[in-house]
């Protein structure tokens, strides 16, 4: 099965505009793999790293960060 998956590293922009951090860049590190936030990604901005939807941000550049596992 093919599956869509972000590259790591993958550059995003928060696109939520009720979101506090909307329009900061920063870099996908993957899903969060915790328990009860299966639904939720980390994205380091500034050596920080906060939880986000998937509906929170965006991808720069998809055409090379989206990979087909």
């Amino acid at each position: 099965m093919n599956q869509q998956s972000i590259r790591l590293g993958a550059e995003v922009r928060v696109c939520n505009a009720t979101h506090s951090m909307h329009q900061h860049l920063g870099r996908y590190m993957g899903p969060a793999e915790l328990p009860g936030l299966e639904n939720r990604h980390r994205v380091c901005f500034d050596g920080k790293v906060h939880l986000l939807s998937e509906d929170d941000f965006e991808l720069l550049y998809p055409e090379k960060d989206i990979r087909h596992d």
